[in-house]
């Protein structure tokens, strides 16, 4: 357990343990020499669980896990030998992470490894390797972080691993048997696959996550080649399952009554399509200038390809009943989050060529994929979707063949711009466009309150952007060296529900009749905060030399103030002090509030007025007289009033019996409603 204490063996021989070894995180074990003639071994045989730690490289011996036995790491443990070793044998035995790296050259017998979502393999090594996991919790023990083959051999699933960090397969052959699957949970918790030097033979399926956000469109690209048609994967087959899919509609797939829906979905149409009351279409192809609605999901998915889909949620919610709710006052909302899956098809590597007849690439197993439908514009200025082919972040070009998502990415020998633009889904249901330049980087800073990406120059697994055309016969070429897995996975699929906030700024009128921004605060809104006590949510005023804005709340001056959602019954002081002018103006971006039932108002005692806020930015121009403290320092607070009811619809009716009035009502999309009140 280390402090210099050590314990020694002659070899050759055999350590048989029917106790425990503890391996210390300052400790090692360390078990023969160099000498390739001999090794030792050690015997675990004991039922239950041994710990293991640290192993010194260099020496040569075997780990032997027996029935009943399981190694369980404690630390990091390394073990690279000499070829001719063989590592670990599990006698149906259990090898078990513990969220460690475990190195190894080779691993034998019929025993498991137990992984978790922070545990990774490193595998080196000439030998061929079969890997068995642990099946007992599925999602649970039968996952890796990280996959790193370094072999020269075949390295062998033997059944299901779900991968959620990053497969490298820099040398060797991994064979799946169809049990990978590389899993996508969140924007950052989304498997991808570095820079491949080996091959992966077999089918893998891939995951991409969509968070719950607004109801609108994405520019998508499939992961995989040969995982089958449209519907069944991105439709799941046509089953309503909780947390996977979406609805794809489209013309000729109209059912005109809600009634048709009782008692659940109807089943897609002959061509795949999900039935809708108006039978609009929810998902396109692109072809300079037109979006054209897919008519047929019967139809493989081209790995070239982008496709704009509307993402409504998963496919769980009855699509004709199920009501449409506003989200961040300027948009519609998703019903939930999904993940669109590629099920049973073919990692892409290697070099993708896109050009203005087809575009080409190769699948892990080294077997050559086409599709025409990706071909490039061929006419000056014009626009096409392309499809990012990889599992894994691709970095846009730099204008040279070095780490370059295209030999040259832009310029004459490629003839295409240096932009390239995506649809942003997080500021609106409608979207809006961002440009990303190799020459000059993003085309937005900060962007808008609402929107919580700006692009970084690099393609994102899963997603479809524009390039356009700068001169006949464009070229854009994927390279594996424009892989960069190391980077932070970008949020432009969405973000996961935001907070409702209101933002006060304090503009002064300059020398030149500018309005600068001086001061400001906000106040955020969340069922999880509080309304009476100073707390994590919130952030004290820092009082500046002069002109100060604050909201007081819960007995202090605040710059950020986190509150229960808001009710009739709240008002918040805005505290104005120290003013150095006389032109002022208010600053009120409600633009990411969530109404919930009410909206925002501004009082004003000095002038006894009230003035309506909208779900934008409003300001209001107002003189302050550093002598009369009433023009400034407590005269504006917000309040808020009821809207309409939060329902769809509503149906009231009355009856009288004995001078009783009894009214009855029924909703539809009830939703966040406390309570009923009925006026007289």
């Amino acid at each position: 357990n280390g402090g210099g204490s050590q314990a020694s063996l002659s070899y050759p021989t055999t350590l048989s343990v029917s106790g425990d070894i503890s391996v210390g995180n300052s400790a090692f074990l360390k078990v023969g020499n160099t000498n390739v003639y001999n090794h030792g071994k050690i015997i675990f045989t004991k039922t239950g669980t041994q710990a293991y730690g640290n192993a010194t490289t260099g020496g040569q011996f075997d780990l032997i896990i027996n029935s009943g036995s399981t190694l369980q790491l404690t630390n990091t443990a390394t073990q690279v030998y000499n070829a001719t070793a063989t590592d670990i044998i599990t006698n149906n035995g259990k090898i078990d992470l513990n969220g460690n790296t475990l190195t190894f050259n080779t691993i034998s017998g019929s025993g498991t490894i137990k992984g978790s979502s922070t545990s990774t393999l490193i595998i080196n090594g000439v030998a061929n390797n079969t890997l068995s996991f642990d099946q007992t919790t599925l999602g649970t023990t039968n996952v890796l972080k990280g996959l790193t083959l370094t072999t020269t051999g075949t390295i062998t699933l033997s059944n299901t691993l779900n991968l959620t960090g990053t497969l490298i397969p820099t040398s060797g052959t991994l064979t799946t048997g169809g049990n990978l699957t590389l899993k996508s949970t969140s924007i950052s918790n989304t498997a991808i696959v570095g820079q491949t030097g080996g091959t992966i033979l077999g089918a893998v399926n891939v995951e991409r996550y969509i968070p719950s956000g607004f109801r609108a469109y994405r520019d998508m690209a499939p992961e995989s080649y040969g995982s089958g048609t449209i519907y069944n994967n991105w439709q799941e087959g046509g089953s309503f399952t909780s947390g996977i899919g979406i609805f794809i509609t489209g013309p000729g797939a109209i059912d005109a009554t809600a009634a048709d829906y009782s008692g659940g979905q109807l089943p897609a149409s002959s061509a795949g399509l999900d039935y809708s009351i108006n039978g609009n279409a929810s998902a396109f192809t692109y072809s300079y200038p037109t979006f054209t609605p897919i008519a047929n999901t019967k139809v493989a998915l081209d790995p070239f390809v982008g496709y704009r889909v509307l993402i409504r949620g998963d496919r769980s919610f009855n699509l004709a009943t199920t009501p449409i709710v506003n989200y961040y006052n300027i948009g519609l909302r998703m019903v939930n989050a999904t993940t669109l899956r590629a099920l049973g098809g073919k990692l892409i590597t290697g070099t993708v060529t896109i050009n203005t007849t087809n575009a080409s690439g190769t699948t892990a197993d080294g077997g050559a994929i086409s599709s025409s439908a990706a071909a490039l514009s061929n006419t000056v200025n014009n626009f096409t979707m392309v499809a990012n082919p990889y599992v894994c972040p691709v970095q846009w070009g730099t204008g040279t063949a070095t780490n370059s998502a295209a030999t040259t990415i832009y310029g004459a020998s490629s003839n295409i711009n240096g932009s390239y633009w995506y649809l942003d889904p997080t500021s609106g249901d409608a979207g809006k466009y961002i440009a990303f330049n190799a020459i000059t980087g993003t085309a937005v800073s900060g962007y808008t309150s609402t929107s919580s990406v700006t692009s970084t120059g690099y393609l994102q697994p899963g997603q479809a952007v524009f390039v356009q055309t700068a001169a006949s016969s464009p070229v854009v070429v994927f390279k594996e060296t424009a892989k960069a897995a190391g980077t932070t996975k970008a949020a432009i699929f969405g973000v996961t529900t935001p907070l409702s906030k209101i933002y006060v700024s304090l503009l002064k009128q300059d020398s030149a009749g500018i309005y600068d921004h001086v001061d400001g605060a906000a106040i955020a809104f969340s069922s999880g905060f509080g309304n009476t006590a100073y707390g994590a949510q919130d952030a004290l005023k820092f009082g500046n030399a002069k002109d100060n804005l604050s909201i007081t709340d819960k007995g202090k001056s605040l710059s950020i103030d986190g509150r229960l959602p808001a009710t009739a019954s709240d008002v918040l002081p805005i505290a104005i002090s120290k003013v150095s002018g006389t032109s002022y103006q208010l600053e009120i971006d409600a633009t990411t509030y969530i109404a919930n039932g009410f909206t925002p108002y501004l009082m004003d005692s000095y002038k006894g007025t009230t003035t309506a806020l909208t779900s934008g930015v409003n300001t209001i121009s107002f003189a302050a007289d550093a002598t009369i403290t009433a023009s400034f320092q407590n005269r504006f607070s917000l309040g808020f009033k009821p809207t309409t009811l939060a329902v769809n619809s509503i149906v009231a009716s009355a009856t009288l019996n004995n001078k009783i009035a009894t009214i009855s009502w029924n909703t539809v999309g009830e939703k966040g409603v406390s309570r009923f009140e009925v006026e007289k």
